[in-house]
């Protein structure tokens, strides 16, 4: 029995390459629209140039458990077709081209959880769950 397998890091480029706009403007606007998208009134964007990081956080509904883990489906989306600006988390799915390691952190009700996603070679993004960051804090 074959396979059908995936060049994800070619399917990202030319998802990217279909934006008229550097992929850094591409990420930015993108992770804005899912902001507004999730309801957000407050988006803040931190930048750690020393470290090369850049952490955005917003006061949306946040993702609940299967969502979270539907999120890193590169084709998943939770919206429905025609509704919101964002378009399927790709502001966060295109960051694994210029990022060592995404993490995205969520709460929506009295779940909270995070992931730690990287695209690891052509055909592999493995993530896993991680402590979320305001957990360790406390």
């Amino acid at each position: 029995m074959g396979e059908t397998r995936v060049n994800l890091h070619h399917l990202l480029e030319d998802i990217r390459d279909s934006y008229p706009f550097p992929q850094e403007e591409v990420i930015v606007t993108e992770l804005v629209a899912n902001s507004l998208d999730s309801h957000a009134s407050d988006i803040r964007f931190i930048v750690d140039s020393e470290k090369y990081i850049l952490t955005v956080i917003d006061n949306g509904k946040g993702m609940d458990k299967k969502e979270l883990d539907g999120y890193h489906n590169i084709a998943s989306t939770t919206k429905t077709r025609g509704m919101g600006i964002g378009f399927a988390g790709v502001g966060a799915k295109l960051s694994l081209l210029i990022a060592k390691e995404v993490v995205t952190e969520t709460a929506n009700g009295n779940f909270r959880g995070a992931t730690r996603w990287k695209l690891e070679n052509e055909e592999k993004a493995p993530w896993k769950y991680i402590t979320p960051e305001s957990e360790n804090s406390k």
